[in-house]
């Protein structure tokens, strides 16, 4: 088993408020069998130092992390010195603003942002990683944004935190792109779809309608090191959610490799 199951903090978010409560969190996801989270959406008024002692202490890593685009674009360097600070090594923006790539126009106008963003990341040893809604698989002269982007950029310095759910809801096949981005994307997104009551929620991965079998042997095949459970929306403890998901990955991990 070549990924290694971790946690996407935006969705314990509720339950993240305070240092005290962040504390107790982590501690909590240590007891569960955590190593690696993603650092993104706390509220908790942290620094980056602080984050770092709690996590330290806890014996968790931070694999990736999202990051303000404002900050991103105009205060590149520090938000390397803080991701740096964390121990993080890819840092991801969570969504283009207001989420409109439509247009060629649009999409270049991003890729040179995207590059400014990367290179000076990459002189601190560190990389930029883009992650997908749905609005990146609009197409113009015959492929997605999302292919795009993979085209337009340096992979020594930009890969894509890839989220399966939201491939899905574009209309594409996670398995398929997975395979054709092979080699540019190390953290993956793992978060299911139910339907109740005629309408699409989410769910703790494994308990939904997603073919994440097949998911998972993709990430295997292709490269991805980090399989993060993310969850949206949880219907009880966020923490419980985890947990449900976790035990699933870890079986369909244990079922690829035969054991």
């Amino acid at each position: 088993m070549n990924q290694i199951v971790s946690a996407q903090l935006y969705t314990l978010r509720d339950k993240l408020k305070t240092e005290e409560e962040f504390i107790l969190g982590m501690n909590r996801l240590k007891e569960m069998g955590f190593t690696h989270v993603q650092f993104s959406g706390v509220p908790a008024p942290l620094s980056p130092v602080r984050v770092r002692e709690i996590l330290d202490s806890c014996g968790i890593l931070v694999c990736c992390s999202h990051m303000p685009w404002d900050k991103l674009l105009n205060d590149t360097e520090r938000v390397a010195e803080d991701n740096l600070t964390m121990g993080c090594p890819i840092v991801g923006l969570s969504s283009y603003p207001e989420n409109k790539l439509e247009t060629r126009e649009e999409t270049l106008r991003f890729v040179a942002q995207i590059e400014k963003v990367s290179r000076v990341l990459q002189a601190h040893g560190l990389k930029f990683a883009y992650h997908n809604h749905t609005c990146e698989f609009h197409r113009f002269d015959g492929k997605t944004v999302l292919q795009h982007l993979r085209e337009m950029t340096d992979p020594a310095a930009v890969e894509f935190i890839f989220c399966c759910y939201w491939a899905q809801v574009g209309g594409v096949d996670p398995v398929a792109y997975l395979h054709e981005f092979a080699g540019r994307v190390s953290c993956c997104h793992y978060k299911d779809m139910v339907m109740l009551g005629g309408n699409r929620n989410f769910a703790p991965v494994g308990e939904g309608n997603m073919n994440y079998q097949a998911i998972w042997q993709a990430c295997e095949q292709t490269g991805v090191r980090y399989a993060l459970i993310e969850q949206d929306v949880c219907h009880g403890d966020p923490f419980e959610s985890m947990a449900i998901s976790r035990a699933n990955m870890l079986a369909m991990g244990r079922a690829y490799d035969g054991e």
